[in-house]
């Protein structure tokens, strides 16, 4: 059975200082989304946390079945869970490079594999989700689709926090100034990584990609109304 627990809405980001920037932005994109109904008070409530258990059926590409999640992006990734009163959910997900091309790693995974998952949606103007994927060993992977605040909060990876790095560079948009940033990895010591490329991290002794895909941050006064940041990353074992 899954557990859905309702969360509390969303604080606002904080804003850094300014600096000059380059004149384009090497930023992906990253998306994840879960099969199936979301509950009827999901943007009431600001979101909701899925905790699923059950056996992979399947890890594959192909094309994200129907949702009634909101979410954003290309996914060429599926990962098929049974759960024990039968359930089958499907989580899709995907990381898109600069130019929009596709670069989704596999799962490390088998089929008939017990496995937990996280999966959390929080929404405002409109949703973020991330999710936390986990077997007997540990983690296996993580992905963070941030477009209207982070969906993953601190202890939801064991053994990693992610924070923002330093502010690289600005750039002048039409609707103000967009601020882009390092992602900090922090496992069993930290790694700085400028999106967008991929890195390496310890967590727990185990070695992971750690994909800075996105950290741009809108600065100071803007002139546009529900502007969302762009905050994605993700690590895969």
């Amino acid at each position: 059975m899954t557990r859905i627990t309702i969360l509390l809405p969303l604080l606002p980001l904080a804003a850094c200082d300014w600096i000059d920037g380059r004149n384009n932005a090497p930023a992906g994109f990253a998306s994840a989304c879960l099969s199936g109904p979301r509950p009827e008070d999901l943007y009431e409530q600001g979101g909701a946390l899925f905790e699923i258990e059950g056996t992979v059926l399947s890890d594959e590409a192909g094309t994200p079945p129907a949702s009634d999640m909101e979410c954003y992006g290309e996914r060429d990734r599926l990962l098929s869970i049974e759960e024990a009163d039968g359930t089958v959910r499907v989580l899709s997900y995907g990381i898109a490079d600069p130019d929009g091309g596709l670069e989704t790693p596999a799962l490390d995974v088998t089929v008939g594999q017990q496995v937990s998952l996280l999966y959390r949606v929080v929404a405002e103007f409109g949703s973020a989700q991330g999710f936390v994927l986990s077997d007997a060993d540990g983690l296996v992977a993580a992905l963070e689709s941030g477009t209207w605040g982070p969906a993953l909060q601190d202890g939801d990876v064991p053994g990693l926090s992610v924070r923002d790095g330093n502010l690289m560079y600005t750039l002048e948009e039409e609707c103000g100034t967009a601020g882009h940033f390092e992602w900090v990895f922090a496992g069993d010591e930290e790694v700085v990584v400028e999106p967008y490329g991929p890195g390496s991290v310890s967590i727990g002794g185990a070695l992971f990609e750690a994909w800075a895909i996105a950290n741009m941050q809108w600065q100071g006064d803007v002139q546009c109304t529900d502007l969302a940041n762009d905050q994605m990353w993700a690590v895969f074992r």
